[in-house]
């Protein structure tokens, strides 16, 4: 589940169009090393907020810049000695370029 929300176009008028976004989801991860001791498969409830700006150079095309928080609601079930379960947090950035037909 997805929620985004950009500033009306007629109000920027020819400007970048700010936007915020927020959801939530699953994520999934794996990993495994080549002996198959550390391997490691869970699934956890994540969301995800951030926001940016998107605008049209021209007639047939528009940028994209996003910045995004994401982070799992939970710590997984699988455990390694002396380490707590895993939990993901990162930041991602973004940089689009659309073309309009």
């Amino acid at each position: 589940m997805l929620f985004r929300s950009t500033a009306p176009a007629a109000l920027m008028r020819d400007s970048l169009r700010p936007y915020v976004t927020m959801g939530g989801g699953w994520m999934h991860v794996g990993m495994s090393d080549l002996r198959g001791v550390l391997g490691l498969s869970d699934t956890f409830g994540a969301w995800s907020v951030g926001g940016g700006a998107t605008g049209r150079t021209g007639r047939r095309t528009s940028v994209r810049f996003d910045l995004r928080r994401l982070q799992t609601l939970t710590q997984g079930h699988a455990r390694i000695v002396g380490f707590d379960g895993p939990r993901l947090r990162f930041w991602r950035a973004s940089v689009g370029l659309s073309l309009h037909y």
